[in-house]
């Protein structure tokens, strides 16, 4: 089997392979540190050999519970800054004694994924950048962060990028609770208007580079958070919703991260349905879990 594999969230997941020994499907996955290719990036072992059991390291690995593995391949990929992206990697149940000579073919192949990989990130810098000069025609002329057509932009645009480069992402959905008290109060729709102002400046300066927020109903907002792993998503929720609650307006907030084993559309179905489960559950909820 050989497989290239992404490191997000303490796992290892397959993300593209090609597998006749072990019944592996893109998407599944492998904690870290069970794997035999956390000792080889961490340079505690051999990147090839043909009898991995001979290897202390190897022979220790939990992942030898589930898998069968008697030879073993593999090369880091990295990010142009030198973090981790991946790994390529081989396994077999058999005993290989030649293995070892493909070494160097694995380097150098290893090598032309990084290069293809910072290609592929300053094209997606320079087509971030060409959208934001094109921002106006999606942008919410009330709030000033995207509308309804950005968010649907965007969500097109992650389903491309999750589907080649897997980044850790998070979806979530904010809902306004009570809110058409204030279109009903002594203010009137003015003061509606200017609650969803300071909510969307809120959650606007919530965001980093790469994240997006967009008014994508009357009084709901849609967040994009690049970058984000499930372990990292609930502080950055309750960040939210504590940015929003300091404006006079209390949300629901439902997120859901993005799997490889899933779309896009069902990630955003799944924050939706989260969102609406907390509102049922009333105001004040654990951030912690997606569900």
């Amino acid at each position: 089997m050989w497989s290239i594999t992404r490191i997000e969230n303490d796992h290892q997941t397959h993300f593209l392979l090609d597998d006749n020994a072990y019944g592996l499907t893109r998407g599944d996955t492998t904690p870290w540190s069970d794997t035999y290719c956390v000792h080889m990036v961490g340079g505690e072992t051999p990147q090839v050999t043909g009898q991995a059991q001979s290897v202390d390291e190897y022979a220790q690995a939990k992942v030898n519970d589930t898998l069968d593995i008697a030879a073993y391949a593999g090369a880091p990929i990295r990010e142009s800054d030198g973090t981790l992206f991946g790994v390529i990697c081989g396994l077999d149940p058999q005993e290989q004694s030649d293995l070892p000579r493909i070494g160097t073919t694995l380097n150098a192949l290893g090598g032309m994924l990084e290069v293809a990989l910072a290609a592929d990130r300053e094209h997606r810098r320079l087509a971030a950048a060409l959208e934001g000069a094109q921002q106006e025609s999606t942008t919410d002329a009330l709030t000033g962060v995207g509308n309804r057509r950005a968010w649907e932009q965007w969500l097109e645009r992650l389903e491309n990028d999750y589907g080649e480069l897997a980044d850790p992402t998070v979806v979530a959905v904010i809902d306004l609770d009570d809110f058409k008290a204030f279109n009903d109060g002594p203010g009137g729709h003015a003061a509606g208007d200017e609650a969803l102002r300071s909510v969307a400046s809120a959650i606007a300066q919530c965001m980093r580079d790469g994240d997006h927020v967009a008014r994508i109903g009357g009084d709901e907002f849609g967040v994009i958070l690049r970058d984000c792993s499930t372990a990292k998503a609930p502080e950055v929720i309750e960040r939210i919703r504590e940015a929003i609650a300091a404006t006079g307006v209390e949300a629901s907030i439902g997120w859901e991260s993005l799997r490889v084993s899933t779309s896009v559309d069902e990630c955003v179905r799944c924050a939706d349905a989260a969102m609406f489960a907390r509102k049922g559950r009333g105001r004040h909820h654990d951030p912690a879990s997606s569900a």
